[in-house]
């Protein structure tokens, strides 16, 4: 355990074989709700960068942008949304400190507004 002895011990602890432990700082994602609420968000994000720099730029002529892009929009708003519900987990029941995982918890929030949004102030 860490020891109160000085202010560098307070966050290190030396072992025998030199390795360093520390004791109040966690690293991203150290429980498995967290990896996954990270891994979610990050394949959020890369298909939010996809849908715009790729499929939204094709032309309406091309044939299966009418049949993938439905199904492609509603897969990446629902990695949005179980992003931000495993992050919330991972931070209520195992007390994840992550700065990785509020940063999911974050994009949960904001896929959830824009859902709702849509759904309640119709175009």
């Amino acid at each position: 355990m860490c020891t109160q002895q000085d202010p560098l011990s307070s966050q290190l602890e030396v072992r025998d074989d030199k390795q360093f432990e520390f004791c109040n700082m966690e690293a991203s994602g150290h429980q498995n709700l967290g990896w996954w609420a990270v891994g979610l968000a990050a394949a959020y994000i890369l298909m939010m960068f996809l849908n715009s720099s790729v499929f939204m730029r094709l032309p309406v002529e091309v044939a299966w942008r009418q049949t993938i892009l439905p199904f492609y929009g509603i897969f990446m708003i629902l990695c949005g949304l179980a992003s931000g519900v495993v992050g919330l987990v991972a931070v209520l029941r195992k007390h994840e400190r992550s700065w990785l995982v509020w940063l999911s918890l974050f994009i949960g929030i904001s896929v959830l507004f824009f859902v709702l949004g849509e759904f309640l102030i119709p175009h």
